[in-house]
């Protein structure tokens, strides 16, 4: 993935450059995580932060969720959830 200032719809928050790749395309999600990913019900995003404010930038996982098409806001899953979702997409 390109830095984010170069990538259309990017965002600027205080110098801290942002952007946000969704692997909807099954094929593409499994090239980038090398299992599938989209078969075990996820849909894997990219977040990317070039940071050059003055100041610390974090994520606050438990407050971040992903808004559809449709609008409804979907939260983020922990490594745990991650794991028990795609673990029989292992084998």
């Amino acid at each position: 993935m390109q830095l984010p200032e170069v990538q259309p719809g990017h965002v600027d928050v205080e110098g801290a450059k942002l952007a946000v790749q969704a692997y909807v395309d099954p094929k593409a999600a499994e090239s980038a995580l090398r299992f599938f990913a989209r078969g075990a019900g996820l849909l894997p995003v990219r977040f990317v932060i070039h940071n050059q404010a003055h100041k610390q930038v974090s994520i606050a996982p438990g407050q971040t969720y992903l808004i559809d098409g449709q609008a409804q806001a979907w939260p983020l899953l922990t490594a745990d959830q991650v794991y028990e979702r795609s673990k029989c997409t292992l084998t």
